[in-house]
């Protein structure tokens, strides 16, 4: 790339950076910064297919997608509590707001193509029933996808009104082991996906 066309990308950058200072309330400079600065703490958290595509995105499309995984995990705690963030409510809200919010940044085959990859991160030697957590998290992000696709402004509102009309979908009872220790938030033989509204 020649000087003019990295100069146009640093731009472009930077316009978009603003734009989502603008419109989100959880991202700030520092986190921006944050976002590259730690680039490979982020990976660290992905799957191996989902960081085959993060690596191929631009600059611009990277923080579109941290940025709406950060501020859609920020909302989650703010309005759920602690206890429902993995398999609970909670996360069932954060899977539709961060699909709803990637889908407005970064597009929705992109979207669709990582966060699909990001639910290929379970071991299922150490986690027998990860197909309950992944098929609630894939569900989830698919209602989110088709908010984003019908909705000019992308709110949280948005998911939690998808969350209280059942739209979504969370998993109940929980608790299992896993890598030999027992988990709270764990699926379990008996789990299964219930509407939110429920």
């Amino acid at each position: 790339m020649n000087d003019e066309g990295f100069t146009s990308q640093i731009k472009d950058f930077a316009r978009y950076a603003i734009e989502i200072l603008r419109e989100s309330t959880h991202v700030t400079w520092y986190k921006i910064v944050d976002f590259f600065k730690q680039e490979s703490f982020y990976r660290s958290h992905m799957a191996a297919a989902e960081t085959t595509i993060f690596d191929t995105m631009t600059w611009k499309q990277k923080l579109g997608y941290l940025a709406s995984a950060h501020e859609a995990k920020s909302q989650a705690a703010a309005w759920y509590p602690a206890n429902t963030l993995f398999n609970g409510l909670g996360d069932a809200f954060r899977h539709a707001y961060w699909s709803s919010l990637c889908v407005k940044r970064i597009g929705e085959s992109l979207t669709s193509s990582l966060t699909d990859a990001h639910e290929t991160n379970y071991d299922p030697a150490t986690y027998e029933y990860y197909w309950k957590d992944r098929d609630m998290d894939l569900f989830n992000n698919t209602v989110g996808r088709g908010y984003a696709s019908t909705s000019y402004i992308i709110l949280p509102a948005n998911s939690k009104f998808a969350l209280e009309a059942g739209e979504l979908r969370y998993l109940s009872p929980l608790g299992a082991f896993v890598n030999s220790a027992y988990n709270d938030d764990a699926a379990n033989a008996q789990s299964a996906l219930i509407p939110t509204n429920q």
